[in-house]
């Protein structure tokens, strides 16, 4: 079982710049919880027999899309849907300060 704690948590929020409420800090930790355990869990699979592997295997190939390139979209159009935009540019808020 893991040991991911509330603090720890509170931790991670402030170093993101991330504001949580008590209730999401308590979900967050509950659910960080969940992960590392399963984790863990996997740790107990027996893979011993199995060969290891450094790319997808061809069918699994089939799956991807093919990429082609299409119509641009136009700068005021694309610009309509920011919420502020100076000189021509998406303007979004310093996530770097001095403080």
């Amino acid at each position: 079982m893991s040991n991911f704690t509330e603090e720890q948590v509170k931790e991670l929020s402030k170093l993101a710049r991330i504001d949580l409420t008590e209730e999401e800090t308590h979900e967050i930790a509950h659910d960080l919880k969940m992960v590392l355990d399963y984790g863990e869990l996997l740790h107990e699979v027996d893979v011993s027999n199995l060969s290891p592997r450094s790319h997808l295997e061809p069918q699994g190939l089939a799956t991807l899309r093919e990429d082609f390139p299409q119509e641009q979209i136009e700068r005021e159009a694309f610009l309509s849907n920011a919420p502020e935009q100076v000189g021509g540019m998406i303007r979004v808020p310093p996530i770097i300060t001095n403080e």
